[in-house]
Protein backbone atom coordinates (compact mmCIF):
# COMPACT_ATOMS: atom_id res chain seq x y z
CA UNK A 1 0.00 0.00 0.00
CA UNK A 2 2.89 2.07 0.71
CA UNK A 3 4.60 1.59 -2.48
CA UNK A 4 1.89 2.48 -4.53
CA UNK A 5 1.16 5.87 -2.42
CA UNK A 6 4.63 6.59 -3.40
CA UNK A 7 4.26 5.86 -7.23
CA UNK A 8 0.76 8.22 -7.11
CA UNK A 9 3.31 10.46 -5.59
CA UNK A 10 6.07 10.02 -8.57
CA UNK A 11 3.10 9.83 -10.99
CA UNK A 12 1.66 13.29 -10.52
CA UNK A 13 3.11 16.39 -11.89
CA UNK A 14 1.29 19.24 -10.73
CA UNK A 15 2.82 21.39 -12.93
CA UNK A 16 0.94 19.10 -15.97
CA UNK A 17 -2.42 20.16 -14.13
CA UNK A 18 -1.38 23.96 -14.62
CA UNK A 19 -0.25 23.34 -18.48
CA UNK A 20 -3.85 21.81 -19.25
CA UNK A 21 -5.27 24.98 -17.70
CA UNK A 22 -3.56 26.54 -20.34
CA UNK A 23 -4.45 24.64 -23.18
CA UNK A 24 -8.45 25.23 -22.00
CA UNK A 25 -8.17 28.40 -21.03
CA UNK A 26 -6.40 29.64 -24.37
CA UNK A 27 -8.83 28.17 -26.50
CA UNK A 28 -11.80 29.51 -24.52
CA UNK A 29 -9.74 33.13 -25.33
CA UNK A 30 -9.37 32.20 -28.39
CA UNK A 31 -12.96 31.70 -29.14
CA UNK A 32 -14.01 34.85 -27.32
CA UNK A 33 -11.71 36.50 -29.31
CA UNK A 34 -13.55 35.41 -32.42
CA UNK A 35 -16.79 36.14 -31.01
CA UNK A 36 -15.57 39.80 -30.56
CA UNK A 37 -15.32 39.89 -34.21
CA UNK A 38 -10.99 39.19 -34.00
CA UNK A 39 -9.83 42.79 -32.91
CA UNK A 40 -6.39 43.47 -32.32
CA UNK A 41 -5.30 43.57 -28.86
CA UNK A 42 -2.99 45.50 -27.27
CA UNK A 43 -1.08 45.44 -23.62
CA UNK A 44 0.21 48.93 -23.58
CA UNK A 45 2.88 48.93 -26.55
CA UNK A 46 2.72 45.17 -26.56
CA UNK A 47 0.62 43.77 -29.67
CA UNK A 48 -0.95 40.78 -27.91
CA UNK A 49 -3.19 39.95 -31.15
CA UNK A 50 -0.81 36.82 -32.38
CA UNK A 51 -1.62 35.32 -28.55
CA UNK A 52 -5.38 35.31 -28.89
CA UNK A 53 -5.15 34.60 -32.77
CA UNK A 54 -3.23 31.59 -31.90
CA UNK A 55 -5.15 30.18 -29.02
CA UNK A 56 -5.82 26.68 -31.18
CA UNK A 57 -2.34 25.90 -30.05
CA UNK A 58 -4.10 24.88 -27.06
CA UNK A 59 -5.76 21.98 -28.95
CA UNK A 60 -1.97 21.10 -30.12
CA UNK A 61 -0.98 21.22 -25.90
CA UNK A 62 -3.73 19.01 -25.19
CA UNK A 63 -2.31 16.09 -27.69
CA UNK A 64 1.54 16.46 -26.51
CA UNK A 65 0.16 16.22 -22.75
CA UNK A 66 -1.61 13.20 -23.94
CA UNK A 67 1.29 11.68 -24.77
CA UNK A 68 3.12 11.97 -22.24
CA UNK A 69 0.98 11.51 -19.18
CA UNK A 70 -0.93 8.38 -21.13
CA UNK A 71 2.17 7.55 -22.77
CA UNK A 72 4.25 6.89 -19.53
CA UNK A 73 2.89 4.01 -18.27
CA UNK A 74 3.66 2.12 -21.27
CA UNK A 75 7.37 3.76 -21.79
CA UNK A 76 8.47 2.78 -18.29
CA UNK A 77 7.90 -0.93 -19.36
CA UNK A 78 9.75 -0.38 -22.28
CA UNK A 79 12.52 0.88 -20.33
CA UNK A 80 12.01 -2.18 -17.95
CA UNK A 81 10.88 -0.18 -15.25
CA UNK A 82 7.43 -1.71 -14.85
CA UNK A 83 4.85 -4.45 -16.12
CA UNK A 84 3.11 -3.93 -19.24
CA UNK A 85 0.47 -2.13 -18.46
CA UNK A 86 -3.29 -3.56 -18.37
CA UNK A 87 -4.91 -3.04 -21.21
CA UNK A 88 -8.33 -3.68 -20.60
CA UNK A 89 -7.42 -1.42 -17.55
CA UNK A 90 -6.02 1.31 -19.55
CA UNK A 91 -9.35 1.55 -22.00
CA UNK A 92 -11.66 1.16 -18.81
CA UNK A 93 -9.93 3.76 -17.33
CA UNK A 94 -10.29 5.77 -20.63
CA UNK A 95 -13.51 4.83 -21.04
CA UNK A 96 -14.76 6.42 -17.40
CA UNK A 97 -12.64 9.62 -17.79
CA UNK A 98 -13.98 10.42 -21.82
CA UNK A 99 -17.43 9.10 -22.49
CA UNK A 100 -19.65 10.14 -19.69
CA UNK A 101 -19.41 14.31 -19.93
CA UNK A 102 -19.49 13.99 -23.43
CA UNK A 103 -22.50 11.75 -23.30
CA UNK A 104 -24.30 14.03 -21.04
CA UNK A 105 -23.70 17.06 -22.78
CA UNK A 106 -24.72 14.75 -26.30
CA UNK A 107 -27.83 13.87 -24.85
CA UNK A 108 -28.81 17.67 -23.39
CA UNK A 109 -28.29 18.88 -27.18
CA UNK A 110 -29.78 16.17 -28.85
CA UNK A 111 -32.69 16.88 -26.62
CA UNK A 112 -32.47 20.43 -26.70
CA UNK A 113 -32.50 20.63 -30.78
CA UNK A 114 -35.62 18.19 -30.86
CA UNK A 115 -37.55 20.64 -28.20
CA UNK A 116 -36.16 23.55 -30.66
CA UNK A 117 -36.60 22.24 -34.21
CA UNK A 118 -39.56 19.73 -33.51
CA UNK A 119 -37.37 17.00 -35.00
CA UNK A 120 -34.32 14.79 -33.92
CA UNK A 121 -31.22 16.48 -35.65
CA UNK A 122 -29.63 12.91 -36.40
CA UNK A 123 -31.06 9.43 -37.55
CA UNK A 124 -29.76 6.62 -36.24
CA UNK A 125 -26.40 6.34 -38.53
CA UNK A 126 -25.52 9.57 -37.09
CA UNK A 127 -26.55 8.32 -33.16
CA UNK A 128 -24.49 5.28 -33.62
CA UNK A 129 -21.24 8.46 -35.49
CA UNK A 130 -21.70 10.20 -31.94
CA UNK A 131 -21.69 7.22 -29.86
CA UNK A 132 -18.88 5.27 -31.18
CA UNK A 133 -16.99 8.95 -31.78
CA UNK A 134 -16.02 7.94 -35.25
CA UNK A 135 -17.96 10.78 -36.75
CA UNK A 136 -14.82 12.51 -38.37
CA UNK A 137 -14.22 9.42 -40.73
CA UNK A 138 -17.51 9.28 -41.93
CA UNK A 139 -17.84 11.46 -45.66
CA UNK A 140 -20.31 14.22 -45.88
CA UNK A 141 -21.27 14.03 -41.44
CA UNK A 142 -21.83 17.70 -40.09
CA UNK A 143 -22.43 19.96 -39.08
CA UNK A 144 -21.63 18.72 -35.40
CA UNK A 145 -23.24 19.21 -32.75
CA UNK A 146 -20.70 20.85 -30.81
CA UNK A 147 -18.04 22.15 -33.07
CA UNK A 148 -15.23 21.50 -30.95
CA UNK A 149 -15.65 17.70 -30.85
CA UNK A 150 -13.81 17.76 -33.84
CA UNK A 151 -10.77 16.65 -32.03
CA UNK A 152 -12.48 13.84 -30.16
CA UNK A 153 -11.98 11.18 -32.48
CA UNK A 154 -8.03 12.21 -32.36
CA UNK A 155 -7.39 11.61 -28.73
CA UNK A 156 -10.06 8.72 -28.91
CA UNK A 157 -8.11 6.73 -31.54
CA UNK A 158 -4.73 7.67 -30.15
CA UNK A 159 -5.57 5.08 -26.87
CA UNK A 160 -5.51 2.44 -29.78
CA UNK A 161 -2.46 3.39 -31.37
CA UNK A 162 -0.79 3.66 -27.84
CA UNK A 163 0.07 0.18 -26.91
CA UNK A 164 1.88 -0.14 -30.13
CA UNK A 165 4.02 2.78 -30.08
CA UNK A 166 4.77 1.70 -26.42
CA UNK A 167 5.77 -1.71 -28.21
CA UNK A 168 7.46 0.67 -30.69
CA UNK A 169 10.05 2.44 -28.03
CA UNK A 170 10.67 -0.82 -26.63
CA UNK A 171 11.98 -2.20 -29.62
CA UNK A 172 14.17 0.57 -31.10
CA UNK A 173 15.98 3.54 -30.43
CA UNK A 174 13.71 6.66 -29.47
CA UNK A 175 14.61 8.69 -31.96
CA UNK A 176 13.96 5.98 -34.42
CA UNK A 177 10.42 5.70 -33.61
CA UNK A 178 10.33 9.55 -33.67
CA UNK A 179 11.85 9.92 -37.43
CA UNK A 180 9.65 6.80 -38.75
CA UNK A 181 6.07 8.29 -37.10
CA UNK A 182 7.49 11.86 -38.71
CA UNK A 183 8.17 10.43 -41.68
CA UNK A 184 4.53 8.66 -42.30
CA UNK A 185 2.55 11.45 -41.10
CA UNK A 186 4.35 13.94 -43.88
CA UNK A 187 3.82 11.28 -46.10
CA UNK A 188 0.05 11.29 -44.88
CA UNK A 189 -0.17 14.94 -44.97
CA UNK A 190 1.46 15.21 -48.60
CA UNK A 191 -1.06 12.00 -49.62
CA UNK A 192 -3.97 14.26 -48.20
CA UNK A 193 -2.91 17.89 -50.13
CA UNK A 194 -2.21 16.25 -53.38
CA UNK A 195 -6.15 14.91 -53.05
CA UNK A 196 -7.14 18.55 -53.41
CA UNK A 197 -6.01 18.24 -56.94
CA UNK A 198 -9.74 15.62 -57.38
CA UNK A 199 -12.45 17.83 -56.00
CA UNK A 200 -14.53 14.34 -54.63
CA UNK A 201 -11.11 12.82 -53.52
CA UNK A 202 -10.10 15.96 -52.02
CA UNK A 203 -13.40 16.85 -50.13
CA UNK A 204 -13.26 13.04 -48.53
CA UNK A 205 -9.31 12.90 -47.80
CA UNK A 206 -8.25 16.48 -47.20
CA UNK A 207 -10.41 17.41 -44.06
CA UNK A 208 -8.40 14.25 -42.37
CA UNK A 209 -5.44 16.16 -42.59
CA UNK A 210 -6.03 17.65 -39.29
CA UNK A 211 -7.19 14.06 -38.28
CA UNK A 212 -4.84 11.14 -37.13
CA UNK A 213 -2.99 9.96 -38.24
CA UNK A 214 -1.97 13.31 -39.11
CA UNK A 215 -2.16 14.29 -35.83
CA UNK A 216 0.14 11.46 -34.35
CA UNK A 217 3.67 13.43 -34.41
CA UNK A 218 2.23 15.62 -31.36
CA UNK A 219 1.59 13.10 -29.19
CA UNK A 220 4.87 11.24 -29.94
CA UNK A 221 6.93 14.65 -29.30
CA UNK A 222 4.65 14.01 -25.60
CA UNK A 223 5.76 10.75 -25.27
CA UNK A 224 9.15 11.46 -26.21
CA UNK A 225 9.56 14.09 -23.03
CA UNK A 226 8.10 11.61 -21.15
CA UNK A 227 10.83 9.05 -22.03
CA UNK A 228 13.64 11.25 -20.82
CA UNK A 229 11.98 12.14 -18.09
CA UNK A 230 12.31 8.69 -16.91
CA UNK A 231 15.91 8.97 -18.00
CA UNK A 232 16.52 11.78 -16.05
CA UNK A 233 19.20 10.04 -13.30
CA UNK A 234 19.67 12.72 -12.16
CA UNK A 235 19.01 17.02 -11.67
CA UNK A 236 20.28 19.26 -14.74
CA UNK A 237 19.18 22.56 -14.42
CA UNK A 238 20.62 24.34 -16.81
CA UNK A 239 19.71 21.79 -19.31
CA UNK A 240 16.01 21.71 -18.07
CA UNK A 241 15.70 25.58 -18.44
CA UNK A 242 17.08 25.52 -21.67
CA UNK A 243 14.62 22.86 -22.64
CA UNK A 244 11.82 25.64 -21.44
CA UNK A 245 13.33 28.66 -22.80
CA UNK A 246 13.92 27.00 -26.55
CA UNK A 247 10.23 25.51 -26.28
CA UNK A 248 8.38 28.60 -25.71
CA UNK A 249 10.58 30.26 -28.07
CA UNK A 250 9.49 27.64 -30.30
CA UNK A 251 6.05 28.77 -28.97
CA UNK A 252 6.53 32.45 -29.58
CA UNK A 253 7.97 31.78 -32.95
CA UNK A 254 4.23 29.83 -34.48
CA UNK A 255 2.21 32.25 -32.79
CA UNK A 256 3.98 35.13 -34.90
CA UNK A 257 3.87 32.80 -37.77
CA UNK A 258 -0.01 32.01 -37.94
CA UNK A 259 -0.70 35.14 -36.81
CA UNK A 260 -2.95 36.92 -39.46
CA UNK A 261 -3.63 33.86 -41.44
CA UNK A 262 -6.85 32.68 -40.64
CA UNK A 263 -7.50 28.78 -40.81
CA UNK A 264 -4.51 27.73 -42.93
CA UNK A 265 -5.58 23.98 -43.07
CA UNK A 266 -9.02 25.00 -44.45
CA UNK A 267 -7.47 26.68 -47.33
CA UNK A 268 -4.43 24.41 -47.44
CA UNK A 269 -1.96 26.84 -47.81
CA UNK A 270 1.34 25.05 -47.92
CA UNK A 271 4.01 24.03 -46.65
CA UNK A 272 2.94 25.63 -43.27
CA UNK A 273 0.21 22.84 -43.46
CA UNK A 274 2.72 20.18 -43.26
CA UNK A 275 5.28 21.63 -40.65
CA UNK A 276 3.24 23.35 -37.89
CA UNK A 277 1.69 20.23 -36.22
CA UNK A 278 4.85 19.07 -35.68
CA UNK A 279 6.72 22.28 -35.30
CA UNK A 280 4.12 22.76 -32.57
CA UNK A 281 4.53 18.95 -30.88
CA UNK A 282 8.21 19.81 -30.59
CA UNK A 283 7.93 22.91 -28.85
CA UNK A 284 5.47 22.18 -26.31
CA UNK A 285 6.64 18.25 -25.97
CA UNK A 286 9.86 20.91 -24.73
CA UNK A 287 7.64 22.61 -22.19
CA UNK A 288 5.72 19.71 -21.08
CA UNK A 289 8.88 18.24 -20.36
CA UNK A 290 10.37 20.99 -18.40
CA UNK A 291 7.36 21.71 -16.43
CA UNK A 292 7.28 17.85 -15.46
CA UNK A 293 10.67 17.64 -14.13
CA UNK A 294 9.46 20.93 -12.13
CA UNK A 295 12.04 23.86 -13.92
CA UNK A 296 11.68 26.67 -11.18
CA UNK A 297 10.44 28.32 -14.41
CA UNK A 298 7.71 26.42 -15.15
CA UNK A 299 6.15 25.85 -11.52
CA UNK A 300 6.32 29.88 -11.50
CA UNK A 301 4.67 30.40 -14.85
CA UNK A 302 1.84 27.02 -14.33
CA UNK A 303 2.09 26.24 -10.71
CA UNK A 304 -1.03 28.93 -9.56
CA UNK A 305 -4.12 27.81 -8.22
CA UNK A 306 -6.36 29.70 -11.03
CA UNK A 307 -4.39 27.50 -13.70
CA UNK A 308 -4.98 24.69 -11.48
CA UNK A 309 -8.29 25.16 -11.08
CA UNK A 310 -8.82 25.47 -14.95
CA UNK A 311 -7.10 22.35 -15.57
CA UNK A 312 -9.38 20.28 -13.19
CA UNK A 313 -12.23 21.49 -15.15
CA UNK A 314 -10.42 21.67 -17.85
CA UNK A 315 -12.15 19.01 -19.72
CA UNK A 316 -15.89 20.14 -18.98
CA UNK A 317 -14.62 23.44 -20.09
CA UNK A 318 -13.83 22.82 -23.05
CA UNK A 319 -16.74 21.18 -23.84
CA UNK A 320 -19.52 23.38 -22.64
CA UNK A 321 -17.89 27.22 -23.70
CA UNK A 322 -18.65 26.85 -27.47
CA UNK A 323 -22.03 25.93 -26.50
CA UNK A 324 -22.46 28.86 -24.28
CA UNK A 325 -20.91 31.27 -26.84
CA UNK A 326 -23.32 30.03 -29.15
CA UNK A 327 -26.32 30.47 -27.23
CA UNK A 328 -24.96 34.05 -26.54
CA UNK A 329 -24.18 34.75 -29.99
CA UNK A 330 -27.94 33.29 -31.08
CA UNK A 331 -29.98 35.01 -28.26
CA UNK A 332 -28.29 38.29 -29.48
CA UNK A 333 -26.64 39.20 -26.11
CA UNK A 334 -23.28 39.52 -27.94
CA UNK A 335 -24.98 42.28 -30.20
CA UNK A 336 -25.81 44.48 -26.71
CA UNK A 337 -23.84 47.91 -26.54
CA UNK A 338 -23.10 47.19 -23.27
CA UNK A 339 -20.62 44.14 -24.23
CA UNK A 340 -18.77 45.77 -27.32
CA UNK A 341 -15.17 44.98 -27.06
CA UNK A 342 -13.18 41.87 -26.13
CA UNK A 343 -12.93 42.68 -22.56
CA UNK A 344 -16.30 43.07 -22.06
CA UNK A 345 -17.30 40.55 -23.66
CA UNK A 346 -15.05 38.61 -21.97
CA UNK A 347 -15.72 39.53 -18.45
CA UNK A 348 -19.62 38.50 -18.96
CA UNK A 349 -19.45 35.45 -20.47
CA UNK A 350 -16.26 33.80 -19.14
CA UNK A 351 -17.74 33.19 -15.76
CA UNK A 352 -20.71 31.86 -16.59
CA UNK A 353 -18.91 29.21 -18.97
CA UNK A 354 -16.55 28.82 -15.51
CA UNK A 355 -19.87 27.93 -13.39
CA UNK A 356 -20.96 25.42 -16.22
CA UNK A 357 -17.92 23.66 -16.59
CA UNK A 358 -17.99 23.27 -13.10
CA UNK A 359 -21.74 21.77 -12.36
CA UNK A 360 -20.62 19.63 -15.62
CA UNK A 361 -17.38 18.27 -13.62
CA UNK A 362 -18.96 17.73 -10.42
CA UNK A 363 -22.25 16.00 -12.03
CA UNK A 364 -20.75 13.94 -15.13
CA UNK A 365 -17.02 13.66 -14.27
CA UNK A 366 -15.87 13.48 -10.69
CA UNK A 367 -17.83 10.59 -9.67
CA UNK A 368 -16.23 8.77 -12.06
CA UNK A 369 -12.91 9.76 -11.51
CA UNK A 370 -12.46 8.91 -7.81
CA UNK A 371 -13.05 4.82 -9.19
CA UNK A 372 -9.81 5.32 -11.10
CA UNK A 373 -6.66 4.71 -9.18
CA UNK A 374 -4.38 7.74 -8.12
CA UNK A 375 -1.46 6.97 -10.56
CA UNK A 376 -3.72 8.12 -13.71
CA UNK A 377 -5.97 10.97 -11.77
CA UNK A 378 -3.58 13.36 -13.68
CA UNK A 379 -4.25 12.27 -17.35
CA UNK A 380 -5.80 15.25 -19.40
CA UNK A 381 -8.81 14.87 -20.78
CA UNK A 382 -9.38 14.20 -24.59
CA UNK A 383 -7.93 17.14 -26.64
CA UNK A 384 -11.02 18.62 -26.19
Amino acid sequence: MHAERADAARDYFPGLTGLRGVAAGWVVLYHVWLLADAPAVRLGVVDATPLFAGGFIGVDLFFVLSGFLLGRPFLAWAQRRRAFPSLAGFWKRRCLRVLPAYYAQLAILLVAARVADGAWPVGLGGLLAYLSMEFTYVPGFGPLLNGVWWTLPIEWNFYVVLPLLGLAFARWRAWVVFVAVLAAVLAFRAACYASLADRALGTILYPLIIHLPGRLDEFVCGMLGAWFELRRTRPSPRRDLAALLLGLAGVAGLLLAVSGRGDFFAQGEAPIIFVFASAAGASLGLVVYAAAVRVPLARALFGGRALAFLGTISYSLYLWHGIVFVAAERSGVTRAPALAGLGRLALALIPIVLLVAWLSYRLTEHPFLVTAPATHRDAPPPAT
